[in-house]
């Protein structure tokens, strides 16, 4: 058997589909580790989320509670609780399920490129990973899921498709207008430029066809941010902190459902002002443990841009990936925004591996890359990620309901 085994050549051996199989296990072990270090039990404000519907209007973030509303009737509060604890699971999971889909296929182009394998294992170890892990019962779960989805439609030119996932995700949560819309766009150029190198005749026709799948997105974003819809005040006046029922919504959605951008950019900004958002930017808890396979991934990104002369991508990447950084100009959840430009930088760095020659002919390049990846792992590993503060125990929250 031996002798066998030494006389079959390397590439006999090491076959593409084990090298893939063998890169998933790695990548799923990874991931299932990221998990553990950040999994936490759904906060309290994301799970008033769930009770926002459309009953009162077309507000922010009513369409989840719209479709699970008649599951969530005449339920008393523990068994709502234990419904929402397990749609926030099942879309972890669908998310995680998501992002190992769409990493397979980039390997899967070109299995025997370490480099590759190593700076995917960084994302799989990043920050990123234990940051959604302890983001569950958030919207913004949903959205990764979403995105990847639109991602691979804009990849194989299904422009309705990514045009109608790019509105309902809006409808999920207005902040995938800056959470993942930026590198859809991204993506969408990316392919508008390879299929005008293939086929320039058709060129102002994809370039219509990219307008018309972008416009509806921006044109229902610009609604919601100026409509000033809000709630009626009896609803906040009847409200329940303490109860979980359907008709009663929890203290923190009131807050997200009555706001419109513009009044929540002036608040938050004249509250906490240019030093306090120059702050969030340069947290270096969080920055040690973001910049790192932000950069990796976005270095090879500019280097396959470059290589393959994508030049109006290559202008486009930088607002596609570090976009989320502008929430903090509204919000101040920074370790989740700053989080969410790991997965931007993933979500364009895997359209660039599949829409072109993602390999790196110069070997020096290959073992620069190689060389940061480990350093980018290390540094995932070595450093404790930041999460949020807010904490709930789930069964704490049975009891307290029950009572």
């Amino acid at each position: 058997m031996i002798n066998i085994l030494l006389n079959k050549k390397r590439s006999d051996i090491f076959t593409p589909g084990l090298i893939i199989n063998f890169s998933m296990v790695v990548f799923t072990a990874l991931m299932l580790i990221g998990i553990y270090r950040g999994y936490n039990v759904p906060f309290v404000y994301a799970k008033t989320h769930w009770f926002l519907t459309y009953d009162f209007g077309f507000i922010k973030r009513g369409l989840i509670g719209t479709l699970i509303k008649p599951i969530l009737i005449n339920k008393n509060p523990v068994q709502i609780n234990a419904i929402m604890y397990t749609f926030s699971v099942l879309t972890e999971v669908f998310a995680f399920f998501s992002i190992l889909w769409f990493s397979k296929k980039v390997i899967s182009k070109n299995p025997a490129d370490l480099y590759i394998n190593l700076s995917l294992g960084a994302f799989f170890s990043s920050s990123a990973i234990v940051f959604f892990a302890h983001s569950n019962g958030l919207f913004d779960i949903i959205l990764i899921s979403v995105a990847i989805a639109a991602a691979w439609f804009a990849i194989k030119q299904q422009y309705i498709l990514v045009a109608i996932l790019s509105l309902l995700a809006l409808m999920i949560h207005e902040m995938y207008f800056l959470f993942c819309f930026p590198a859809i766009i991204f993506i969408l150029f990316l392919q508008f430029e390879t299929t005008r190198k293939k086929k320039p005749e058709k060129t102002k026709s994809n370039f219509i066809k990219l307008v018309l799948t972008i416009l509806p997105t921006i044109l229902l974003m610009s609604y919601i941010t100026v409509s000033h819809r809000h709630l009626p005040k009896e609803v906040i006046q009847n409200l329940d902190r303490q109860t979980a029922s359907y008709k009663v919504l929890s203290g923190p959605a009131i807050g997200f459902a009555t706001f419109h951008l513009t009044n929540t950019f002036s608040k938050n900004y004249d509250a906490q002002g240019k030093d306090s958002f120059v702050k969030r930017l340069t947290d270096i808890k969080i920055d040690r443990v973001t910049l790192p396979v932000t950069s990796l991934l976005l270095l090879i990104t500019v280097l396959l841009l470059v290589k393959n002369r994508y030049y109006i991508s290559l202008a486009l990447l930088p607002f596609a990936v570090f976009a989320p950084l502008i929430i903090h100009l509204v919000a101040w959840d920074t370790s989740r925004f700053t989080n969410f430009t790991i997965f931007h930088a993933f979500l364009c760095y895997s359209a660039v591996s599949l829409l072109m020659d993602n390999r790196l002919g110069n070997k020096w390049l290959k073992l620069t890359i190689v060389i940061a990846s480990l350093l980018a792992i290390f540094t995932n590993f070595y450093f404790e990620v930041p999460l949020m503060n807010e904490q709930l125990d789930w069964h704490g929250l049975f009891e307290l309901n029950s009572k």
